[in-house]
């Protein structure tokens, strides 16, 4: 199922911009199929979207547990 935040995800307007082929394999893992793997949904989900880091990976989890720490989500 293709992620709800796909279409405006910033992750591909600005790390993943000029790496067409890497930007490929994450929507393909990340974005069309199984989004809740996704860093980016999590913490979306979580935090709303505005505090989704511009330059968080979409496999990023051990950065998130930081962020939901410090906003006492864990």
């Amino acid at each position: 199922m293709k992620c709800k935040y796909f279409v405006n995800c910033l992750f591909f307007k600005g790390e993943m911009e000029n790496m067409s082929a890497m930007a490929t394999i994450f929507k393909s893992s990340y974005c069309l199929n199984d989004n809740s793997a996704c860093a980016r949904y999590k913490v979306s989900e979580e935090l709303g979207k505005d505090m989704v880091p511009d330059d968080l990976y979409p496999n990023d989890l051990r950065r998130i547990e930081k962020l939901f720490l410090n906003n006492n989500k864990i």
